[in-house]
């Protein structure tokens, strides 16, 4: 018990007594210091001119927005004219395909009807094979 005594009264009790109140009495500067100078004019203008540089940059950041947004709006319809154009090809070409494929199938037909092998059976008939 003495040896921890005497350690509290050697080591831990001087080391509280400055450690403890050197922060506070520092903590306690500081809010005075701000207390009094929200009031001083140094510290309006500065806040007036932060206020302003806030509000330049937020004005500057949504022109910048508005901009990149009018560059994908563009981006945008380019691709999809280009897509319409596409689409456009390809239905001509399916159509071209179509026509193609449906008049080698009349040539077909006649080949067969020509050498006696035609099909008497109507779409209808085909189509009910394929369903049923």
């Amino acid at each position: 018990m003495a040896l921890a005594l005497s350690i509290w009264n050697g080591w831990i009790w001087p080391f509280l007594k400055i450690s403890i109140p050197v922060p506070v009495f520092a903590l306690l500067i500081a809010l005075g210091w701000w207390h009094f100078d929200k009031s001083s004019a140094v510290r309006q203008a500065v806040d007036k001119a932060v206020d302003k540089y806030t509000h330049v940059t937020e004005l500057a950041a949504a022109n910048a927005e508005i901009e990149e947004l009018k560059r994908q709006k563009l981006a945008g319809d380019a691709a999809y004219a280009w897509l319409q154009v596409q689409i456009a090809a390809r239905q001509v070409a399916d159509a071209a395909a179509q026509k193609i494929q449906e008049q080698e199938d009349q040539k077909y037909e006649q080949a067969l009807k020509a050498a006696g092998r035609g099909c008497t059976l109507d779409d209808y008939d085909l189509d009910r094979m394929r369903n049923d």
